[in-house]
């Protein structure tokens, strides 16, 4: 037997063990997951980098680069050899942990993106929420919200009371391997 979906998704259960609450994926992209009672999905964002990624690694970096107070942070021709690279999104994305330390150390304008990224992320939060009553459990994934500033942003920029933060009750993997052996388990329908 397979069973076929979406890292979203398996993200999700492996967070809430098939309960309700709202994922938040920051990575080189964005998105977020809220399931309800019923099991029903809401997605917000997610629609890559060409139609969305607010708040994303994709994001902070191609901000970055447009952002004349932070061209100083690499050379010159360094929005040229990203877009004409191999995997542009990819080394887009990896702009932004440039980005987040010049945050950490003190940079005005790179503190601003990353306040900005934060509500961009905060608002793909509240559109998977809705519908779901407060305080709607809150998981976070992904690469960036291991930067503590980011994630304090974030967390900053939800509305208050609105969310209640929990660790995952798993790894993706350890979901994915649970499914394997059990696909009922962890999924309510």
């Amino acid at each position: 037997r397979v069973v076929v979906m979406a890292d979203m998704e398996l993200a999700h259960i492996a967070a809430f063990a098939g309960e309700p609450g709202v994922l938040v994926i920051a990575g080189t992209g964005s998105a977020a997951l809220g399931r309800d009672g019923r099991g029903r999905l809401r997605r917000a964002g997610g629609w890559g980098p060409l139609l969305g990624d607010e708040g994303s690694g994709f994001w902070l970096g191609r901000q970055a680069l447009k952002d004349p107070r932070l061209s100083k942070l690499w050379p010159v021709d360094k929005p040229l050899r990203v877009g004409r690279g191999d995997n542009p999104i990819r080394a887009t994305a990896a702009l932004a942990k440039t980005v987040l330390r010049r945050a950490a150390r003190g940079g005005d304008a790179a503190r601003v993106l990353r306040r900005r990224a934060g509500a961009e992320l905060s608002k793909l939060a509240c559109a998977a929420a809705r519908g779901l009553r407060a305080p709607v459990p809150l998981a976070l994934h992904g690469g960036l919200f291991k930067d503590p500033g980011l994630r304090r942003d974030f967390l900053n920029a939800l509305p208050p009371g609105r969310f209640a933060v929990r660790t995952p009750a798993m790894a993706p993997e350890a979901a994915a391997a649970v499914l394997a052996l059990s696909p009922t388990r962890l999924r309510k329908r």
